[in-house]
């Protein structure tokens, strides 16, 4: 069994990952709002009309229950709080899941990339250093 597993490829691994994710995460889409989703989504007066877009980005995503007054909480997610707009549970569920995936795929491209950056400054620098002295 062992040497079955030590023979799936990288792209076999991350593909298995990718579907099982999928597939958790579809099994939600069709479920109600729970936990955090109430104050941000479903008791949140501002988050259900356009006109109150301005309120989202001076902010958190938290409804304090006064009014119209600014948003409350530690977060800063004025695109997060403009998708809760659409308070369909599987729509706001699936707009969430896309903005998280394009995040953290912006990240990991960010990442490699300053890490290659600072790897060719370094060879560069001990070429340059080498040659110097």
């Amino acid at each position: 069994m062992l040497n079955k597993i030590n023979k799936i490829a990288n792209w076999q691994a991350a593909l298995i990952i990718t579907t099982l994710g999928f597939l958790v995460f579809f099994v939600g889409l069709h479920g109600q709002f729970l936990g955090d989703d109430l104050p941000q989504i479903v008791n949140n007066v501002p988050v259900h009309s356009v006109a109150n877009i301005h309120l989202f980005f001076e902010g958190g995503t938290f409804y304090n229950g006064h009014g119209l007054a600014p948003l409350s909480g530690v977060y800063f997610r004025p695109l997060m709080t403009t998708v809760f707009r659409y308070s369909t549970p599987c729509l706001a569920h699936t707009l969430s899941i896309f903005i998280y995936c394009n995040y953290y795929y912006v990240s990991a491209v960010l990442s490699f990339s300053i890490s290659s950056l600072s790897i060719l400054l370094n060879q560069l620098w001990h070429c340059f250093y080498r040659s110097y002295f």
